[in-house]
């Protein structure tokens, strides 16, 4: 016997793949297209281009 899934055991997990979000990626731009206004003073760079933002993390909306 080895550790391996067998055929069936295979197929029944459904690959899961993360979906595309039209909507939260245009609001991904549009928050770093208003953070390419914040300038560093001693640069005179926008943060954007200094690439000081790793990562934008949109909460979704919560249901009530």
């Amino acid at each position: 016997m080895t550790d391996q899934p067998t055929v069936a055991e295979a197929t029944t997990q459904p690959a899961v793949a993360p979906a595309f979000d039209a909507e939260r990626r245009a609001t991904e731009l549009a928050i770093l297209d208003a953070l390419r206004e914040v300038v560093d003073p001693e640069i005179g760079m926008n943060v954007v281009e200094l690439a000081l933002i790793k990562q934008i993390i949109v909460a979704r909306p919560s249901r009530r």
